[in-house]
């Protein structure tokens, strides 16, 4: 559903501004984040999701396993990324767009900044 421009008032001037409205994006699954958030903190895992997405989820990370939807699982073990920024802007790429020929368009600012927000925690 478009939503038309959302008219507001600055706080600082009174004069009318119109921004487009994006449409709230749905946050990825508690185990794709479980994952995500495993590489932040480990080097030795993260390594492993990099070079050999299969082999990590197999491995599962701190004796915990990653249950992932079938196309969770295609989806990780089918990315290829050189860091974990890069990884996570994948899947959002992948699982956060509206209609599913959007995944082959260019990456949106919005997933940048989710990105660098996991590559700092």
């Amino acid at each position: 559903m478009a939503l038309g421009p959302i008219l507001y008032q600055s706080l600082s001037r009174h004069e009318p501004c119109v921004t487009s409205a994006r449409p709230a994006l749905a946050p990825l699954s508690k185990d794709l984040t479980r994952l995500l958030s495993a590489a932040v903190v480990s080097p030795t895992f993260r390594r492993l999701l990099l070079s050999d997405p299969a082999a990590a989820l197999a491995a599962g990370y701190n004796g915990e396993n990653f249950r992932l939807s079938a196309a969770e699982y295609a989806a990780v073990t089918s990315l290829r990324a050189r860091t974990i920024p890069e990884f996570a802007a994948q899947l959002l790429h992948i699982f956060q767009s509206p209609r599913p020929e959007a995944a082959l368009e260019p990456l949106t600012p919005h997933v940048e900044v989710y990105t660098a927000a996991v590559a700092r925690q």
